[in-house]
């Protein structure tokens, strides 16, 4: 393995040894697996200089079209100053952003053993859609579809809005992802944090995978932006700007060990962080996670 400290990180089945003193200047060349095809964007961090190439080209964190299988890498890092470090992200075409796993290092192409992994992560995956898709949803009306008077049953509006501006809280009936509606939070000409909240009972000390569609226009990056939270947890998703289609957005936490009710948010702004723009959201679920 090759260690760098300051960043906790291990580059697995490369070198065999850490990152010793004398070694200000270090090439990593190896091989990375993509377990599926679609757009992936690699990001590195480091203290010092660092430069990424795939395929034999160079990476700059924007996305790039890859194939499923095995891909070759170089990394060249020169220290600048006292401290190792050095990350390697990837956000693959889920969206989702995460180390790159220790099992897609590989120090050579071995044709054997990369269909080995791919197989492993094909299971891994069905095997998880499949429990995600058995599990109780603790959601109630996550496709926004029941709804009276223009309003989603079964969840409440929470908000603080400017004392001046146009806001609307309802359900759009022709906008929907997976269905016909979708839950619609709009903030015009005045800031405003809002969002469509429900309580749902857990259970202590268990994984869920809180998940959704959002889709966006116009949303600023002077306040948050539009996403899925848990309050007083640790279950947020990213937050989506600008004018986006629908992203699926995820997030998998565990609850307390006194946890037994929780406060999901579907929201626009946050606290101190109001802003502008409009907001659907649709085919929310809160599941017990594999």
């Amino acid at each position: 393995m090759l260690y760098f400290p300051s960043s906790k990180y291990y580059f697995r089945n490369i070198l065999g040894e850490e990152i010793a003193g004398a070694k200000d200047a270090v090439e990593i060349s190896g091989h990375l697996i993509t377990p599926e095809a679609g757009p992936h964007a690699f990001a590195l961090s480091a203290d010092g200089q660092c430069r990424l190439e795939v395929d034999g080209a160079p990476r700059d964190g924007s996305p790039v079209h890859l194939a499923q299988g095995s891909h070759a890498y170089t990394i060249r890092y020169l220290k600048e100053g006292p401290s190792y470090g050095l990350r390697l992200t990837l956000t693959d075409p889920s969206g989702k952003t995460r180390i790159v796993r220790e099992r897609d290092l590989q120090v050579q192409y071995d044709a054997a053993a990369f269909s080995r992994i791919l197989a492993e992560h094909e299971a891994r995956r069905r095997a998880r859609e499949d429990f995600l898709r058995n599990s109780p949803d603790r959601i109630v009306n996550g496709g926004f579809e029941d709804a009276y008077g223009g309003q989603p049953r079964d969840w409440r509006l929470e908000h603080w809005q400017s004392p001046t501006g146009r806001f609307v809280y309802a359900v759009d009936g022709n906008a929907g992802k997976e269905g016909r509606c979708a839950g619609l939070i709009e903030h015009r000409d005045g800031v405003a944090d809002s969002r469509w909240v429900q309580e749902v009972t857990v259970k202590p000390g268990t994984e869920y995978t809180f998940a959704g569609w959002i889709r966006t226009e116009d949303v600023t990056r002077h306040g948050a932006g539009a996403f899925l939270v848990v309050e007083n947890t640790t279950f947020k998703t990213e937050e989506i700007f600008g004018t986006a289609d629908w992203q699926h957005v995820e997030v998998t936490a565990k609850t307390d060990a006194d946890q037994h009710r929780l406060k999901v948010q579907c929201r626009l702004g946050n606290y101190g962080a109001p802003n502008t723009g409009r907001a659907w959201f649709d085919g929310i679920t809160f599941r017990e996670a594999p």
